[in-house]
């Protein structure tokens, strides 16, 4: 087949058209709706028992921050072993996590130290997740299509958990929230059930706590594309500040609603996008990441609602398309045997960021430059090292040198494991 009628023949139809797609999308989705209401939920628990803001954000924080810790030294565990298995051991293991969290009467450190548990799992999860959907969907375009087609479900999943999870709560308690979080996380178990057993060899998964970011760094195209996940920190400031940026700009808790909507109106529009750009991917990802901060440079001028909401909603958009893009490369890029491994340590450099860009555009905003030149000064911080990450990004494009395969399944033991 040639390759312009491989790329014409990718949808998301095609996509949905595989009963294992279809399984791990549909879990994808049952939680991450689940997370939200966990989210919504545990700040609100918190706060109830304790009164106190601060442990309410480290409550919060806990949420995110393990995530970088559980990525680097726990992602051999999705090449290690069978990653079906792995899959319906996670999501069991945080659907008690969950349970223990809704115990009523919990003190706070009975209710923390299984978020921690949950956030350690969350980038093996999704190490084994996407080496899963590259073996599930092996045509590369239709993998793009697919991944696209994932984003653009959990963008708007995120948006009903949060807003569903408010409303449970306020109809019911928290601990109702939780178990519903629990409950979705073993429907998700249920239908992982579904996929094919696919061995994995092993040997490419040392247990050395930084073997994921070792394989990373030793390879120029993973090492660039790292760098761009990286530079996710400096573009979501604008959420972490929303608040007093409203404030800003004449407007109050309406409007910062309506700052947190526009990004992830923007993410739905981004990931639709990514999909359908599939062949010509790799040469936009260096100029979509640094035309990512150009809207926001706009807000040092506060620029009003209306405009500020477009501004939001274009970062979203750029931002959320340079994520789906890059990911997508280095899941097709990595060597299978080491796949789990390398895209934990991509989930962990990401989730990581996000956590460290929102603090640095809280402290910013607490100063003398005030919410808007906090968001235009980290936008700016990231085009710079933009700048210098797409120019490494297309030497290594140019210089076809790699110390793993392009694709990562070129033997024909792992090509007869694929369907």
């Amino acid at each position: 087949m040639a390759e312009g009628d491989q790329y014409v023949r990718a949808s998301f139809r095609a996509a949905l058209a595989d009963r294992e797609f279809r399984a791990l999308w549909a879990a994808d989705l049952l939680s991450i709706v689940g997370d939200q209401f966990a989210r919504v939920a545990l700040s609100l628990l918190v706060y109830d028992r304790t009164g106190s803001a601060l442990f309410t954000g480290l409550a919060f924080a806990a949420t995110y921050l393990p995530t970088m810790v559980g990525g680097l030294t726990l992602g051999w565990l999705a090449d290690r072993f069978d990653r079906r298995g792995v899959l319906i051991t996670v999501d069991l293991v945080r659907a008690a996590m969950a349970a223990l969290m809704a115990v009523p009467g919990s003190p706070v450190g009975a209710v923390i130290a299984p978020v921690v548990v949950i956030s350690l799992l969350h980038p093996v999860f999704r190490g084994a997740q996407l080496a899963t959907l590259r073996a599930v969907l092996t045509d590369p375009a239709l993998f793009k299509m697919g991944s696209s087609l994932r984003t653009v479900t959990l963008q708007a999943g995120q948006v009903l958990g949060f807003a569903a999870g408010g409303s449970v709560v306020g109809l019911t308690s928290p601990s109702v929230a939780l178990l519903i979080d629990a409950a979705t996380f073993v429907a998700s178990s249920a239908l992982l059930l579904s996929l094919r057993r696919r061995p994995v060899d092993g040997g490419g998964a040392r247990r050395s706590p930084l073997n994921g970011i070792t394989i990373v760094l030793g390879d120029r195209r993973l090492r660039a594309l790292i760098g761009v996940q990286a530079l996710v920190g400096c573009y979501v400031a604008s959420e972490a500040v929303a608040a007093p940026y409203a404030k800003a700009i004449g407007g109050g808790a309406g409007a910062t609603g309506l700052l947190l909507a526009a990004p992830a109106v923007g993410a739905v529009v981004g990931a639709y996008a990514a999909g359908w750009l599939r062949d010509r991917d790799s040469a936009a990802l260096g100029p979509l990441v640094f035309v990512t901060g150009l809207p926001l440079l706009v807000c040092l001028a506060l620029p009003g609602l209306w405009v500020s909401l477009l501004l939001f909603a274009l970062t979203g958009v750029a931002l959320t398309a340079t994520v789906v893009i890059s990911t997508n490369l280095a899941t097709l890029h990595a060597e299978e045997r080491v796949r789990g491994h390398v895209m934990s340590a991509f989930n962990a450099v990401l989730m990581t960021t996000q956590g460290l860009g929102a603090a640095a555009g809280g402290w910013l905003a607490s100063t003398r430059l005030g919410p808007a030149a906090a968001i235009s000064v980290l936008a700016a911080a990231g085009m710079a090292c933009a700048a210098a990450v797409g120019i490494s990004w297309r030497r290594a494009e140019r210089s076809g040198s790699s110390l793993l395969p392009v694709h990562g399944d070129s033997s024909p033991e792992d090509d007869r494991r694929t369907p």
